[in-house]
């Protein structure tokens, strides 16, 4: 495991549902969540939420009560994933850092 003074701390946030997805929906990344904490001072820095516009799912009412993100902030906002993920790589340099976020749900939404 790579170990660096900066760690880049990820948080997820995806389309859900309160049941099952709709027919042809599936769970996509609607929202990076990134900042970047110094190890040593545990001071927080480049603090910002990326808005990702799905390209399989709807922003369902449940979702949006879980997350304040609604469809028309994605429409309005959004960018697309290769774009947010060229962002982390080129004002973040997330190859050259630790990467942590809560809990496995994700690095596997990330690596899908």
């Amino acid at each position: 495991m790579k170990t660096t003074e900066n760690i880049l701390i990820i948080d997820l946030e995806a389309t859900c549902w309160d049941d099952r997805p709709p027919r042809g929906q599936e769970s996509e990344i609607i929202e990076i969540g990134v900042c970047i904490m110094n190890a040593a001072t545990g001071k927080v820095s480049k603090n910002e939420g990326i808005l990702v516009k799905p390209q399989y799912s709807k922003v369902s009412p449940f979702c949006t009560e879980l997350t304040s993100i609604t469809q028309n902030m994605l429409d309005d906002e959004g960018i697309m994933l290769e774009d947010a993920l060229d962002i982390l790589r080129a004002e973040y340099d997330s190859e050259d850092l630790t990467w942590a976020s809560y809990g496995n749900y994700d690095l596997n939404m990330l690596q899908n």
